[in-house]
């Protein structure tokens, strides 16, 4: 998503920057160490239009960016939240970062503590409720293992959606690999809901991976609890979904 022109006082930019904290970089400004188009500045009150100014720390010039966007390959065990006090949070895969960008991550919905595979972690609260939303209709796509033995006619009842108890499933598409393991693309995001809906067709699931949100694919050479930026290119064809089933 293209980047946003701000307005924002030098200190706030230093601090967004990763450069320390808002009384590390006073401290900086004091020292006469940062420039704004080659002109020491000693104002920490002095405004700074993010993408039309140069700001410098010691010469080296310092790029803003309003929004993160990481791709993680979730392992088992995590789970996908900010604090947990019993469990691992998927925000400790991100330690290498600054900790100030770190504070302000969160993941894109959710998956399981026992589920691997693609999640997007963002600053962007907006992006995260368009891609999030099951009244988008943002495809998933689901490597599944299982035991037992799906339905014959297991692709036609979930291509139709499902009804279980007092919840309702939108139509899912079923796509057979082995006896036992297939891959379901869905359009919602509900507590377990591939594992219900495998069970509903005969199988138990054992093992849970996402592969694909929308046209993203999760890298194949992204390991087990590693993670990347995404591409803008990612980021507008998410977004692009999103405006065509709007």
């Amino acid at each position: 998503m293209n980047e946003k022109e701000f307005k924002i006082r030098l200190d706030k930019f230093l601090v967004d920057t990763f450069v320390g904290t808002r009384k590390q970089v006073k401290t900086l400004i004091k020292q006469k160490r940062v420039k704004v188009n080659q002109k020491i500045i000693t104002n920490p009150d002095f405004n700074v239009f993010t993408k039309e100014d140069e700001v410098c720390l010691d010469d080296k010039v310092l790029t803003f960016q309003e929004h993160y966007y990481f791709i993680l390959n979730k392992p088992s065990g995590y789970v996908c939240a900010k604090e947990d006090n019993i469990n691992q949070t998927i925000m400790e895969l991100f330690k290498s970062l600054p900790s100030h960008l770190v504070e302000k991550l969160f993941p894109v919905g959710r998956l399981d503590k026992d589920t691997e595979g693609l999640l997007i972690v963002t600053t962007d609260g907006i992006f995260n409720h368009l891609v999030s939303s099951p009244t988008h209709h943002i495809q998933k796509t689901y490597y599944v293992e299982y035991e037992e033995q799906l339905l014959d006619n297991a692709c036609e009842i979930l291509a139709k959606g499902l009804k279980i108890k007092n919840e309702s499933f939108l139509p899912a598409k079923l796509e057979p690999i082995t006896k036992n393991s297939c891959y379901l693309t869905i359009c919602e995001g509900k507590f377990h809901q591939v594992k219900k809906m495998i069970h509903q067709v005969g199988g138990v699931v054992t093992y849970l991976k996402r592969e694909k949100i929308g046209e993203l694919v999760l890298p194949q050479n992204l390991a087990l609890g590693e993670f990347l930026e995404m591409k803008q290119d990612d980021i507008y064809r998410l977004m692009k979904i999103y405006k065509k089933g709007n």
